[in-house]
């Protein structure tokens, strides 16, 4: 899960952008390059990322919220969310990217991220 600002975000598609690449991410103290892995420990509790069906064809991926503290970031936009242990047929291939609609800043705080009760995303199937 890395961050990143909003130039990066205006200019995402998936069409041609599947492959995460650092270019416009957003690091700061305590926000490392790369951002971190959705099963890291996060100030002594886990992301705890999961897939689940639920009714009527819709798959909703979820996670524990996120709340890391000691954090001064610069107008952080959004995140994405992606798989670096994958290399082929796309390398650190971004499966979803959220976009926080305006950016945040921190300055020696608490940066956190409390996601819906519906989950980071959902697919409908039907």
């Amino acid at each position: 899960m890395a961050m990143h600002n909003a130039t990066f975000f205006s200019g995402f598609n998936f069409d041609t952008g599947l492959a995460w690449v650092n270019t416009n991410e957003v690091t700061g103290t305590n926000w490392v390059t790369t951002g971190y892995a959705l099963s890291a420990v996060q100030n002594a509790a886990t992301i705890n990322p999961a897939v689940a069906g639920v009714a009527g064809g819709i798959i909703r991926y979820t996670m524990d919220n996120l709340a890391r503290t000691g954090t001064t970031i610069s107008a952080s936009s959004g995140i994405a969310l992606y798989a670096d242990a994958l290399g082929s047929p796309v390398a650190k291939p971004v499966f979803a990217v959220v976009d926080f609609g305006a950016p945040y800043t921190t300055t020696s705080g608490t940066f956190g991220i409390n996601w819906s009760g519906n989950g980071v995303f959902e697919i409908d199937l039907s």
